[in-house]
């Protein structure tokens, strides 16, 4: 019986304990100060303990716009994100939002629920890093980002670290060249645009904005007719590299024959690659009666 009567004692302190933190919580002031009765606890109180947030966590732009005084409860400061506190700070501290534990789409959504309609939700998953469930949160750090003003990871700036192959075909001329001043975002959303490949404008207006004309964004040169054969002695071949890249410039839509062609070129051309076959990269430049001066069928 005295064993029961000390248990008891126990049990009945322990509830006056739990009784007087979830009551202390609820009083914690916090920006956005909610209602009596509400679930929301405010984010003074979560900084209260996720100490390693307080410095310089209410010092970040998207910080800033969640604690904006103008929201309330489910939109304001870390609630917004994490859903409501006051059970998590009371009776359960499970019972809170953890990203760790959703899956892509689910991370997504909490973050479009803010961010639509300037990502909206539609072109968002017509993405290729929404289809591989690469959601916003791999690129975007709201606790500790490396690049504040856009909330960046270390490494994902405009620089796109996963598609390091991209700049390796834009140094070859296989992908559009990337001058000082042009990163990928300078022509393709992330967040997507629902134009091809994500890109900010249509194809046209984005080209024609640095070509300038209408002829696709190219330089107007290119769209007379017979430029294909004549570009090779009317254009400025240092300018190519700047859209077409250093290497391969001309090679690599000249079948690989070395372009423009060198001194004595044509002494011992048939073993460079020149021939009369049908399709032969020769005749993108030169009629076959050129040909014909020399080499009679």
């Amino acid at each position: 019986m005295k064993k029961d009567r000390i248990l008891a004692i126990i049990v009945a302190v322990a509830l006056i304990a739990l009784v007087s933190f979830a009551g202390s919580a609820n009083k914690a002031p916090a920006p956005g100060k909610q209602q009596s009765g509400s679930e929301y606890v405010g984010s003074k109180l979560c900084l209260a303990c996720h100490i390693k947030f307080t410095k310089n966590w209410p010092s970040f732009p998207h910080s800033k716009a969640l604690l904006d005084p103008s929201r309330k409860g489910a939109e304001q400061g870390c609630e917004a994100c994490h859903g409501p506190g006051k059970k998590h700070t009371s009776t359960d501290r499970k019972a809170i939002r953890k990203f760790s534990e959703l899956t892509a789409a689910q991370k997504d959504d909490v973050c479009l629920k803010c961010h639509s309609p300037k990502v909206t939700s539609d072109n968002w998953k017509k993405t290729g890093h929404a289809k591989q469930e690469i959601s916003c949160v791999l690129c975007h750090d709201m606790h500790r980002p490396a690049e504040p003003a856009k909330m960046l990871r270390e490494g994902f700036g405009a620089g796109c670290r996963c598609h390091g192959e991209i700049r390796e075909k834009a140094e070859k001329g296989e992908h559009h060249k990337l001058p000082d001043g042009i990163e990928c975002t300078s022509c393709h959303s992330p967040h997507g645009t629902g134009e091809q490949a994500n890109l900010i404008k249509p194809k046209d207006q984005l080209c024609g904005g640095c070509h300038g004309g209408s002829s696709g964004g190219m330089p107007s040169g290119h769209s007379s007719a017979d430029w294909k054969k004549t570009h090779g002695q009317t254009e400025d071949k240092s300018s190519c590299a700047g859209c077409h890249g250093k290497e391969n410039t001309c090679s690599k839509c000249h079948g690989g024959i070395e372009m423009p062609h060198p001194s004595g070129w044509m002494m011992g051309h048939k073993g460079k690659g020149a021939s009369l076959e049908e399709g032969s990269p020769c005749f993108k430049c030169h009629e076959r009666e050129y040909c014909s001066m020399c080499h009679k069928e």
